[in-house]
């Protein structure tokens, strides 16, 4: 039990962080080289929660036929995949602020993403 608690305040410690971390570029009058840097990593961490919730989805699947449902497993694979998936998010928004990209192709990027 304890360690669910400890993960849950990892979890919105780390969302927090980038929050803070957001407003703090948007507010700054030249985005900071750090926040462009963790910009960067957003095509990396892109496709983790894309395979987490595949994989999730097949264990899923794969439990229902074996008559077999580990529930607990597919609950920590999609709090994985939606751990990852906001995180992606913040490097996305991040990656934006770096400039050159349209800006209707932008948009449509950060709306359906």
């Amino acid at each position: 039990m304890k360690q669910k608690k400890y993960i849950s305040y990892l979890f919105f410690g780390v969302i927090l962080i980038f929050g803070l971390l957001t407003f703090y570029a948007v507010n700054a009058a030249e985005t900071p080289r750090f926040i462009l840097f963790f910009g960067r990593f957003h095509p990396l961490l892109l496709h983790l929660p894309i395979g987490a919730l595949i994989v999730a989805i097949f264990i899923d699947i794969l439990g229902r036929i074996q008559k077999n449902y580990p529930k607990t497993t597919v609950r920590n694979m999609l709090g994985f995949t939606a751990f990852f998936a906001i995180l992606t998010c913040f490097l996305g928004y991040f990656l934006s602020l770096e400039g050159g990209y349209e800006s209707a192709t932008l948009n449509l990027h950060l709306y359906t993403g």
